[in-house]
């Protein structure tokens, strides 16, 4: 949603805190102003998402789950996402809301 619509992201592993911009989000990703290593830059092996639950409402969706993501040495990494999605002027799925965190821990 950059561009048309602000992007709700709170991504996790990260000192970051909140990306309201495009500039942080990239950032997040790719290490372009060094206060993140670059999440997708980490030599993911596999990533894979699993839907708990999804709703739809006219042009607009959200769902949660749970992402599991395999580092270069085999280690798998468990994060939940929360995702908001809208369709633009053009049809288009974009993302106005990006949550992602560590999951909770039983007690």
């Amino acid at each position: 949603g950059y561009g048309s619509n602000p992007v709700l992201f709170k991504p996790a592993l990260t000192t970051a805190g909140f990306c309201l911009t495009f500039e942080d989000a990239l950032s997040h990703f790719v290490a372009t102003d060094g206060k993140d290593p670059g999440f997708a830059i980490k030599g993911w092996r596999e990533v894979r998402c699993e839907n708990t639950g999804v709703n739809f409402h006219g042009g607009t969706a959200m769902a949660m789950g749970k992402a599991f993501f395999t580092t270069p040495e085999g280690k798998q990494v468990a994060l939940e996402y929360t995702f908001g999605y809208f369709l633009d002027p053009e049809g288009e799925v974009r993302i106005n809301l990006h949550h992602i965190s560590a999951p909770s821990i039983s007690a």
